[in-house]
């Protein structure tokens, strides 16, 4: 049965801001409102580009480190993939 709990993801960045050249490292976090810790994968993306599919670990919690990011601003969206507990 899947719960209806709230889930919710939250990013950090280890630079922010950064400066082209930079080595950044973004921090995944994903918790439930019930207590039940989400498993599975996160996708991270960044506009346009897929920065990568992400397995969380027993704490719902994922890394990854982008070597050089371009300049600009950079909008960066993760996508919880669900597992039997929530909606997968």
């Amino acid at each position: 049965a899947s719960s209806t709990g709230v889930i919710t993801t939250a990013v950090t960045s280890s630079l922010n801001p950064s400066i082209y050249g930079d080595t950044v490292t973004l921090s995944i976090s994903v918790t439930s409102s019930v207590g039940i810790q989400p498993t599975g994968t996160v996708s991270v993306v960044d506009g346009a580009n897929n920065l990568g599919t992400l397995t969380l670990n027993a704490s719902g919690n994922a890394s990854i480190t982008i070597p050089v990011f371009t300049a600009g601003t950079h909008n960066i969206v993760v996508t919880y993939s669900g597992d039997s507990n929530y909606g997968n």
